[in-house]
Parts: structure tokens; C-alpha cells; sequence
């Protein structure tokens, strides 16, 4: 019993156990964290949207709106994104494009199956004034109407030609979308 006593009072076999003690105790938290970051890893949840492959004004847009994580992007919808001050379907596009590179999307929007994008105004397409007011003279006001015409079904309506169509193919390449075939 007197070796216990003595053991406990001297001073070195208290710091050695104390060393023994905090050396346990961080093994156990590094497993523990490596455990939660390789988690967050594998689900992206914390990778920094600046590691996306988005353009620069998508990454200022983000950055504006404080989405810092792919995790909290991943929490909106893109028709949420469209509500966002000085966003528009290129932006919404973009950030579809670049989390699909990793495997992730934007939230769907369960009260419909059409994506946020497919909503959008004909007006919103990088189109001179003409094509637009044309497309809407034509009935075709959104980019799903759009996108349901064949480029030999736009050719067979009055005033539009291959000069119009090749600009509406182009709006529509940068967007990520294109025309039936």
C-alpha cells in the first residue's frame, strides 16, 4: 500500500501519467475529427463554394448572398436563387453546372418536376429585343416553350431565320439547354 501512496505523491509519476492521460485524450479527439471532416468530405457539405466551377459573378453572388459552403448552397432552390437581387438564369445555370460536377444539386422544388430555369422569360435570354418580341408574338414566352421547337420548327415561322435561330441556339448553349432536335 505504501508504494501506491509513494507513487502517487512523486511528482514525475504524476506528470508522466498526466502526459499518458492528454496523450489518449488527443489521439481520441484526432480520431474523432478525422471521423467528422472525412464525412463532411464525402458529402461536400463544407467544401467552400470558391472551389466550384463557377464564374467569377456567380462566386461574387454567393459571396453577396453569404453562401460560403457547397452544403449551404445545396439548401436552396434555383427558383429561390432567381428571387435573389440581380440574379438571373445564366447565374442560376451556372451554379446548376458547377455542383453537378461534383455530384450534387440545388434543392428541387417538389411542387413541380420543371427545374427553376425552365420558368424563366424568354425575355431574360441574352436575345436582342427582336428575337424576343418575335418569340412572344409566336406564343413561345418561356425557355421550356422554347426548348420544345426543333431548329427547323422555328425556321418554318415568319420572320425568324438562321441568323435568329443560331443566336437562340447560342442564348440557349450558355444556359445549358438547347432546342429539341
Amino acid at each position: 500500500m505504501s508504494t501506491v501512496n509513494e507513487l502517487t505523491n512523486n511528482e514525475r509519476v504524476r506528470n508522466w501519467l498526466r502526459a499518458v492521460i492528454a496523450d489518449n485524450l488527443d489521439r481520441v479527439v484526432d480520431r474523432i475529427m478525422g471521423e467528422i471532416k472525412a464525412r463532411d468530405v464525402a458529402s461536400g457539405d463544407s467544401m467552400p463554394v470558391e472551389r466550384l466551377e463557377l464564374r467569377e459573378y456567380s462566386k461574387r453572388l454567393l459571396a453577396h448572398q453569404g453562401v460560403l459552403t457547397v452544403g449551404d448552397l445545396c439548401r436552396y432552390s434555383g427558383w429561390e436563387i432567381l428571387q435573389w437581387r440581380n440574379t438571373g438564369i445564366n447565374h442560376v445555370a451556372d451554379i446548376e453546372s458547377g455542383l453537378r460536377t461534383i455530384g450534387r444539386n440545388l434543392r428541387q422544388d417538389y411542387a413541380t418536376t420543371e427545374t427553376p430555369v425552365d420558368r424563366v422569360p424568354v425575355s431574360e435570354l441574352d436575345l436582342d429585343d427582336r428575337t424576343v418580341v418575335l418569340l412572344e408574338k409566336l406564343g413561345i414566352e418561356t425557355l421550356e416553350e422554347l426548348c420544345s421547337f426543333s431548329a427547323k420548327g422555328l425556321l418554318s415561322c415568319r420572320g425568324i431565320g438562321r441568323g435568329t435561330v443560331t443566336k437562340i441556339k447560342q442564348a440557349l448553349k450558355e444556359i445549358g439547354r438547347s432546342l429539341t432536335l
